[in-house]
């Protein structure tokens, strides 16, 4: 018989506060309920490139395209075509932040819900936890 070696579940946690933390999560029976193993707080971030400016913004290091939208628009003064790029990523921040601890609890009543992660998002957690 052989057996498959224990692999934790990652989870992406929403908080009701609108956090969004992946971690290694355990569910326990006694309260506080979630033991979160490594949990990071996930951060949008957006920039807008402007075709007709010369300054591009450059994402941060550690950071995960997730995707890209453009649109072409007229700018009434000049009637040049400008054509805006939004590029979206994430990062992650350790939380809570401003500690060394590896394991935090959280209650049930402070999580709105739970759920897979999707797997641009599982890569960047794997890559920064190692």
């Amino acid at each position: 018989m052989t057996t498959t070696p224990y692999q934790p579940l990652i989870q992406v946690i929403v908080l009701k506060n609108q956090d969004y933390l992946i971690a290694q999560i355990e569910e326990r029976e006694e309260i506080p309920e979630c033991l979160l193993t490594n949990p990071y707080r996930i951060i949008d971030m957006s920039y807008w490139d402007y075709s007709n400016r010369e300054q591009k913004h450059v994402a941060p290091e550690g950071s995960v395209f997730i995707e890209q939208s453009v649109e072409t628009e007229i700018n009434e003064k000049t009637g040049e075509e400008v054509i805006t790029t939004q590029s979206d990523y994430i990062t992650l921040q350790k939380f809570p932040r401003y500690t060394t601890q590896s394991q935090v609890y959280l209650r049930s009543e402070d999580i709105l819900t739970i759920c897979d992660p999707g797997h641009l998002v599982l890569e960047c957690y794997q890559k920064t936890v190692g």
